[in-house]
C-alpha cells in the first residue's frame, strides 16, 4: 500500500519510510552531540589540571641585587623555581642545618646563567633559608611552605 502524498510544490512524501529516517537521524544527531560533549569536558578537564599545575610552582628572579621576592610562601609539594636574570651567575643553595633550621638541603649543583632556572619541589613544611653560593653575604632568601 503507497501512502504518498504530493504536495502543492510537487514534493512527494512517503509514509512507509519518512518516520524511519527521521528516528536514524535522530539517533546519530544525538552520537554527534554526546561525542562533542565528551570532546568538550576533556579539554575542559585538561585545562584545569594544566591550570593547577601552574599554580603549584611559585617563582622568584635572580638579580645582581638579589633574590625577588626575597621570601616566598608555598604549601606542602609543591615548587619554586629560581630564575635568574641579567649577565651574571648565580648558584641557589640551601644547607641542612639546625643552625639556618632547614629540614632538607637543595643545591641548584650548576651555575645558573642568564635566564636559566633552577626548581625544587618543597615535601616537608617549614622554614628554609637559602643563599647564593657565589654571592653568599648579600643575596640571601627564604621559602616558608606550610
Amino acid at each position: 500500500m503507497d501512502t504518498s502524498t504530493q504536495t502543492p510544490n510537487n514534493q512527494v512524501l512517503s509514509g512507509t519510510g519518512g518516520a524511519a529516517k527521521g528516528k536514524k537521524s535522530m539517533w546519530v544527531f544525538t552520537v554527534v552531540l554526546v561525542a562533542v560533549a565528551i570532546v568538550v569536558a576533556a579539554v575542559v578537564i585538561a585545562a584545569r589540571q594544566s591550570q593547577t599545575s601552574a599554580e603549584k610552582v611559585g617563582a622568584v628572579t635572580i638579580t645582581r641585587s638579589g633574590f625577588t621576592p626575597s621570601t616566598i610562601k608555598v604549601k606542602k609539594g609543591e615548587s619554586v623555581m629560581w630564575i635568574t636574570r641579567g649577565n651574571e651567575a648565580h648558584q641557589v643553595v640551601a644547607a641542612a642545618d639546625v643552625a639556618s633550621n632547614n629540614a632538607v638541603a637543595f643545591d641548584s649543583e650548576e651555575t645558573l646563567g642568564p635566564n636559566d632556572s633552577y626548581t625544587f619541589t618543597f615535601d616537608k613544611a617549614g622554614t628554609y633559608n637559602y643563599y647564593d653560593k657565589l654571592n653568599p653575604y648579600a643575596l640571601k632568601g627564604t621559602v616558608i611552605v606550610e
